[in-house]
């Protein structure tokens, strides 16, 4: 594909998010913003993306952020340009900086972060960057550092801990968030964990999706105290302008979402593995019918779903299972105002095959490996 053919598909790919992100306003507003041109340029020193208004009107992005940044990034910068936009056609004469108190009203209304330009770090970056506060210091003091610290040591990286303690690190972790919401209370909660919430786009993008990719995002939602939601997402890789995919979309605070792709990532590599440890009878089913390999994929994730469940039955992990998650529900209905549910229906053609897939998914066990500290590995974007 020539370079002017896959600039004209970012553009494409812009244009439709700029589309469905203006869908959020009311019909007076759209009838006052226009579309705007959109453009892919190589250099923009300093931004990611920027607003050029009055008669030029157009949104540009800077070409590094849609080739070495996830989606979602792309998006998060596009929006807050599209505030700029839209203040400049609704209050074109307020006087305000740059970003004033209406830009901020626009970013609100049209699922926008204000900080998503100019020298501030893109979504991925601020998702899985590195950061200490009070309670990830070994001086801590009070009786809830001192425990948000020792939930941070469970879930820091440990490459010596062998199978067994890193299952039993992991179950520790989650009792002792259990124990704090407790002890502690939502308002102490509040004080010292960061509950900024965001929307980030993990794994491969889906022409269609399957049973295995619902069972793991029903795991993910139901144990690891994310929403999910597969989101339409433009395919900038096909050659034909407007293709979507689906993503599986994730929404919670920073130490969620760190949670979650973790697991993502440690599951989906598992079943992967666990294919070749089945017994060659088997192995050659699994390895020759792609419907019969997603009767075990089905039976991994199952197996690993009922232990969760079990583990969940322990009073202090249903304390933290029934937590109040309003504040996360009211998030995701205004970042997805038009959301839809659907089912999909389950067929086995080998039970022998399911059932093998069942018992490697009680079997798996996570490594703690969430956290960052100073000496360890970045989690994978």
């Amino acid at each position: 594909m020539s370079e002017n053919a896959r600039t004209s598909l970012y553009a494409s790919a812009l244009s439709e998010e700029w589309r469905i992100a203006v869908m959020r306003l009311t019909p007076e507003e759209r009838r006052v913003l226009k579309q705007p041109l959109f453009s892919v340029v190589p250099e923009l020193p300093g931004k990611w993306g920027q607003w050029r208004g009055g008669k030029i009107q157009c949104i540009e992005i800077k070409e590094e952020l849609i080739l070495r940044h996830p989606w979602y990034a792309v998006v998060d910068v596009l929006r807050h340009e599209l505030a700029h936009q839209a203040v400049e056609a609704f209050f074109p004469n307020s006087g305000e900086s740059p970003h004033g108190p209406h830009f901020v009203e626009m970013c609100r209304k049209l699922g926008a972060r204000p900080q998503a330009s100019g020298n501030y770090p893109t979504l991925d970056e601020v998702i899985y960057s590195e950061e200490e506060d009070e309670s990830s210091q070994e001086g801590a003091v009070t009786p809830q550092a001192r425990l948000l610290l020792k939930i941070r040591k469970l879930l820091s990286l440990s490459e010596s801990a062998n199978e067994n303690e890193a299952r039993s690190a992991l179950l520790k972790a989650r009792e002792l968030e259990a124990k704090y919401a407790l002890e502690f209370g939502e308002a102490e909660l509040t004080q010292t964990e960061d509950t900024q919430l965001y929307t980030i786009g993990v794994g491969p993008l889906l022409k269609r999706l399957t049973v295995k990719h619902s069972i793991l995002g029903a795991i993910l939602q139901e144990f690891y105290c994310v929403r999910v939601i597969w989101d339409n997402v433009p395919d900038i890789d096909s050659d034909k302008p407007g293709a979507f995919c689906r993503q599986l979309s994730l929404s919670g605070s920073k130490k969620d979402l760190q949670i979650a792709t973790y697991v993502y990532d440690c599951l989906t590599a598992y079943i992967t593995h666990a294919i070749y440890e089945l017994p060659g009878n088997l192995l050659g089913k699994v390895l020759t019918s792609a419907k019969i390999r997603q009767d075990f994929e089905i039976g991994v994730l199952s197996g690993f779903q009922s232990a969760l469940r079990e583990q969940n039955q322990r009073p202090e992990m249903r304390a933290l299972v029934l937590s109040d998650r309003t504040h996360l529900e009211e998030y995701c209905r205004w970042v997805f105002p038009h959301l839809r549910k659907t089912r999909h229906a389950i067929h086995t053609r080998s039970e022998e095959v399911r059932a093998a897939g069942e018992t490697a998914g009680r079997r798996f066990q996570i490594k703690p490996g969430v956290e960052n500290s100073k000496n360890s590995r970045s989690l994978p974007k």
